[in-house]
């Protein structure tokens, strides 16, 4: 858990977007030295509109960012997938890098937005990320809600 002071930005998906969030907590477990990994991070913002205005950002920035190199040469290929709706706003993405593919949703609840991701060396299950993220909303909602 991480307590946050709004201002100030991030880089994600070869965009600079503005910090909004006021607390962050994560967590990951690891099956094995090749996966799966499975990560979850769940971002609190002060009210509904910063967490909607995030959100979109987040997605917007994913869709304008097909590939990014990093400083190594590594390319990091992002897509917007398709993915069940959930919460308040829901979207999903897959990116691949070398032999590691990543797939995972955001789903934003009123002021929150939760991020669920599945990892692993030569693919993921999209049916189980969608288990994980349903689980993830699941317990959100009955501890919060």
């Amino acid at each position: 858990f991480e307590q946050r002071t709004p201002g100030g930005t991030y880089d994600i998906y070869c965009t600079t977007l503005p910090a909004r969030s006021i607390a962050a907590a994560e967590v990951s477990l690891s099956q094995g030295s090749f996966g799966p990994f499975v990560f979850q991070n769940t971002v609190i913002y002060p009210d509904s509109q910063s967490a909607e205005d995030a959100f979109n950002d987040l997605r917007a920035a994913v869709e304008n960012c097909p590939e990014e190199t990093d400083g190594e040469g590594n390319v990091t290929t992002y897509s917007v997938v398709a993915f069940p709706s959930l919460g308040d706003q829901t979207y999903a993405l897959r990116s691949s890098r070398g032999l590691a593919d990543v797939e995972g949703a955001r789903v934003r609840i009123g002021n929150v937005i939760i991020s669920v991701a599945q990892s692993g060396v030569g693919g993921v299950d999209s049916e189980q990320t969608e288990v994980f993220v349903r689980a993830a909303v699941d317990k959100f909602n009955d501890t919060w809600r």
